[in-house]
């Protein structure tokens, strides 16, 4: 304030108390008829209090608010990841101010505007871990993936065996039904069902012969291999079952299906499969697509029934001058099955 103008507070009756501050310029008449019948009062550096000069009734701070010592920030979230025997989840973790009375949790996409994140992701009911921290679920549907908007797959011979999942949640901190502040998050999941080993090893050749089935997956998915028949999708061989001797011109049928862990849940998209003998690949019965389907080997054949895959090939002369035996191995990829129900009408 630098300036009270003339007749500023001209015939202001109620005015008996004002805090002049030193710098201000007073214009002519500007206190004429107030509430205080001697204007001279009225100078600058002067603290009027019911018409005396009268310093103890400065105020030195603003008045207190109902607003003061509220608290309805935000803070970011906790997200951890769960696999729930195959329910794949996100937990939120929301501190909160302790003036909000709830917390209101709502799923977009990307951005945090568009709320139609189709079915592939939905959320609980709140969980109140203790009054300032809020627990939220957000439930995937794997199911949905291929095909999902929400969903960036890795293209290539990956397709959607790769890729990320990506949305947007809002948080907002209520008074009572009002929404008084909110943090919006963005989530990106990332997937990768491609680094999938299988082996059918020490396939013996006395001229010919094949051994025992061994799979090592050390992964939440995986898949398992091993020697069939011409005419079914099953194993012949196992660890009390060895398979019978491989001669020269016959023919090699392997098998390979999602192991009974994965089997409710993902197929195989892609493959590759090769035969290994003294640690050197022999021959590619197998190679991964670039259209997101396996290749078949210049001497090989690739079947399917339902989730199962087989191979057949000729076992190549090199193998039966190499050794005894040789090793089938290969990597495959995975993709989350997608469910289609269907509904009778009527």
């Amino acid at each position: 304030l630098k300036l009270i103008d003339i007749e500023a507070f001209f015939r202001a009756a109620g005015l008996k108390s004002i805090n002049i501050p030193a710098s201000v310029t007073i214009g002519s008449h500007a206190f004429h008829s107030t509430g205080c019948s001697d204007t001279s009062l009225f100078v600058s550096g002067q603290t009027v209090c019911d018409c005396v000069i009268d310093d103890s009734c400065v105020t030195t701070s603003g008045p207190t608010t109902i607003f003061d010592g509220q608290n309805y920030t935000i803070q970011a979230p906790d997200v951890t990841f769960q696999d729930a025997n195959g329910q794949f989840q996100l937990d939120f973790l929301y501190k909160v101010g302790a003036s909000a009375d709830d917390l209101r949790f709502s799923l977009f996409r990307t951005g945090c505007e568009n709320s139609n994140v189709t079915n592939i992701i939905y959320d609980t009911t709140w969980q109140t871990v203790d009054n300032s921290v809020y627990s939220k679920e957000v439930s995937i549907n794997k199911t949905k993936i291929e095909g999902s908007p929400l969903v960036a797959p890795a293209g290539g011979s990956k397709g959607f065996s790769a890729g990320s999942l990506n949305f947007c949640v809002k948080a907002e901190a209520l008074e009572e039904t009002i929404s008084v502040s909110f943090l919006k998050t963005e989530v990106s999941l990332t997937y990768d069902l491609t680094d999938n080993s299988f082996s059918v090893e020490n396939n013996n050749i006395k001229a010919d012969a094949i051994g025992n089935e061994t799979s090592t997956i050390d992964v939440n998915y995986g898949v398992g291999a091993c020697r069939c028949s011409k005419e079914a999708f099953v194993c012949i061989s196992g660890p009390s079952n060895p398979s019978p001797v491989l001669t020269q011109n016959e023919l090699i049928y392997i098998c390979l299906s999602p192991n009974d862990e994965s089997k409710d849940d993902v197929d195989i998209s892609n493959f590759k499969m090769n035969f290994v003998q003294n640690e050197r690949v022999v021959y590619r019965a197998a190679e991964i697509g670039s259209s997101g389907e396996p290749t078949e080997g210049s001497l090989s054949q690739i079947s399917s029934s339902e989730q199962t895959y087989k191979v057949t090939s000729r076992v190549v002369t090199e193998i039966f001058e190499g050794g005894p035996s040789f090793n089938v191995t290969g990597v495959a990829y995975l993709e989350f099955k997608s469910r289609r129900l269907l509904a009778s009408v009527g």
